[in-house]
């Protein structure tokens, strides 16, 4: 089982996505629950080629999540 602080994610602001891969978007329990159901239904590879993400809403019981690859990998 990977830890979510063994993946080593970058948060960066909605102003750095431009050149990065755009992965998938969940709305979850916080970001470990966000990471978790991108494996459950985002691309192959999710957690191989997740690097970073932006938080676009943060509630007592949600977080709207969207996950970004490297920018200097367009394969995903």
């Amino acid at each position: 089982m990977v830890k979510l602080s063994d993946l080593n994610l970058e948060e960066i602001s909605q102003e750095e996505v431009s050149n990065r891969t755009f992965l998938g978007q969940a709305t979850g329990m916080g970001l470990g629950h966000c990471v978790w159901l991108g494996t459950r239904h985002g691309p192959k590879g999710f957690l191989d080629n997740v690097r970073s993400y932006v938080v676009h809403e943060q509630g007592p019981a949600k977080m709207d999540v969207t996950f970004y690859g490297d920018p200097s990998d367009k394969s995903t």
